[in-house]
């Protein structure tokens, strides 16, 4: 029998495209209190994808580890001081790894990681900020779409979807839910070959 969770909040991620060849993520915003807190869980509970004629899968991502901002970045720049390397022990962040930044307008960025200064602490983005980052701001480092998830211990979970096919993702019980009260989830779409269209997503919170 499904595990029966009570939810509030939430809502709709719409369309999502991208050209082949160049993957597309969907960011699902974790909740956040009017006091500035994380305490509730984040859960993907439906999920419509369409794809061309590759059979594109979607992997379901949790953030392999977190940290905060040590210093406040301007909307424009590239450069994070963090407080640690936000990766797990044996998988620090690297060029390459997506990360997610809470940033001052109460709105969640993804991006592109670019390089990593142990020695500074200094993590450089590959695209600029589109608002202001204060100090202590919560960032979350999902790595890549093959690291291991932090739950399962394996890959992190892939939903397969066949070739000009749509495939729906709904969740009977509690759907994908973050490691971590506060923790955003990342979906994560190779769009190899022949392009795909994330149609919707739809994300509910828990207390549990």
């Amino acid at each position: 029998m499904p595990v029966q969770v009570m939810a509030f909040g939430g809502g709709l991620v719409g369309q999502r495209t991208a050209s082949a060849n160049t993957p597309w993520v969907v960011p699902i915003p974790p909740y956040v209190t009017p006091a500035g807190g994380y305490t509730s869980f984040t859960r993907l509970v439906a999920m419509s994808v369409t794809n061309g004629t590759t059979a594109n899968p979607v992997y379901f991502m949790r953030p392999i580890g977190r940290t905060t901002t040590t210093a406040a970045a301007s909307q424009g720049a590239t450069a994070l001081t963090l407080a640690a390397d936000p990766g797990p022990a044996g998988n620090g962040i690297a060029g390459g790894d997506y990360v997610t930044v809470a940033l001052s307008n109460g709105t969640f960025h993804t991006a592109i990681v670019s390089s990593w200064n142990a020695d500074t602490k200094v993590l450089t983005l590959m695209a600029p900020l589109p608002a202001n980052v204060l100090a202590g701001a919560r960032v979350w480092d999902f790595g890549i779409y093959t690291d291991t998830d932090p739950v399962t211990g394996v890959a992190h979970p892939m939903f397969p979807v066949a070739a000009s096919t749509t495939g729906v993702f709904s969740a009977a019980g509690g759907g994908f839910v973050g490691a971590v009260a506060g923790d955003p989830l990342l979906l994560f779409n190779p769009n190899a070959t022949n392009a795909s269209t994330h149609n919707f997503s739809e994300y509910v919170y828990t207390r549990e």
